[in-house]
């Protein structure tokens, strides 16, 4: 499944962009990445998600900038955007721009998930990549610090969130994201959100253009009803898998509920296909746990992430996928290091 995600975003452009000033050739980013010389002079065309991620990567490792994701957010202008921030971009306020995001995220990349929860304290804009196989840290930091410097250029004020929250660990560049955000950045949550307080999200939107919006509007309609179409079942269930770990509410019944079907009716269905739910929800955990660990995370957050209420649980299970214990595995790579 993971080599048919696409991404359409704006910063494929705008990455490869910053790779020719540093002296990076397109040939030389179609060698490390995958991505043909062609594909880059397109614009919003679909490319496979994971040729994106090594584009990060490179573009990392080029500039010598870990904190790149939230930096790039400051480099976008009106003709950078993709047609879905522009959409935003028309609408009233603050709190319809994030819904339109929501609407319409799966047409900047497959993998795309945002909700829109209103809150007693106001507005929270959360962002999932629902790919196991693509969890990294640069995407949501890029959405996210998009979010706040969209919110700014939109409404010409200075838009301070309430918080702002990521599921990584601390990168160790904490003192950028002060100084983008400018207000409290925790890490290691349960979500990748932004939180505004309901001034921030009723300030109004100060280029709007309704007619430009309707036109965009049926257009994204139309794009966003022929990639659901193409959406398996399988897909759709291990979507909601990944979105529904880190708050513990995967079970079957839930996941039947949002797919308007009964549980035996998903159970059957997903026969059909070879698979079963439990079997989802084993491979999807387990395919998470890799790239966490890859990515360092620390084994409780892991754990945390994966929907384990019970440590026991989550060590059998790590054996189960890699023969050894948690400990066992932090044994040999403190003994790797050293």
């Amino acid at each position: 499944m993971g080599s048919d995600i696409l991404s359409y975003a704006q910063g494929i452009q705008v990455l490869c962009t910053i790779l020719g000033k540093n002296g990076i050739s397109p040939a030389q980013i179609e060698t490390e990445t995958g991505i043909q010389r062609e594909c880059l002079k397109a614009a919003d065309i679909g490319l496979p998600l994971e040729s994106f991620i090594r584009l990060w990567k490179l573009a990392i490792k080029v500039t010598g900038d870990p904190a790149l994701a939230i930096r790039l957010s400051r480099t976008y202008e009106k003709d950078t955007m993709h047609f879905v921030a522009t959409i935003a971009m028309n609408c009233r306020t603050l709190a319809d721009a994030a819904g339109m995001w929501a609407r319409y995220a799966r047409l900047v990349c497959d993998a795309d998930h945002v909700a829109v929860k209103e809150t007693d304290r106001g507005l929270t804009i959360v962002y999932t990549n629902n790919s196991p196989e693509h969890q990294n840290i640069w995407i949501p930091e890029h959405y996210l610090s998009l979010v706040v410097q969209h919110a700014r250029t939109f409404t010409r004020k200075d838009i301070v969130p309430l918080e702002v929250c990521f599921q990584h660990s601390d990168p160790g560049y904490a003192e950028e994201y002060h100084r983008f955000f400018k207000t409290p950045v925790m890490f290691e949550q349960e979500e990748n959100a932004v939180y505004l307080d309901r001034a921030a999200a009723n300030q109004p939107i100060k280029y709007r253009d309704p007619y430009l919006r309707r036109v965009l509007e049926d257009y994204a309609d139309l794009n966003l009803k022929q990639v659901t179409a193409l959406d398996s079942l399988e897909k759709q269930v291990v979507s909601l898998i990944v979105e529904g770990l880190p708050k513990g509410e995967v079970s079957i019944e839930n996941t039947a509920r949002v797919l308007h079907m009964s549980r035996s009716t998903l159970q059957r269905k997903l026969s059909r296909s070879g698979t079963g739910f439990k079997a989802l929800l084993e491979e999807t955990r387990q395919k998470l746990c890799r790239v966490y660990l890859e990515q360092q995370f620390r084994i409780t957050q892991i754990a945390y992430l994966l929907g384990y209420s019970e440590p026991s649980t989550f060590h059998h299970a790590f054996k189960r996928w890699f023969g050894l214990s948690p400990g066992e595995y932090q044994k040999g790579k403190a003994s790797v290091s050293k």
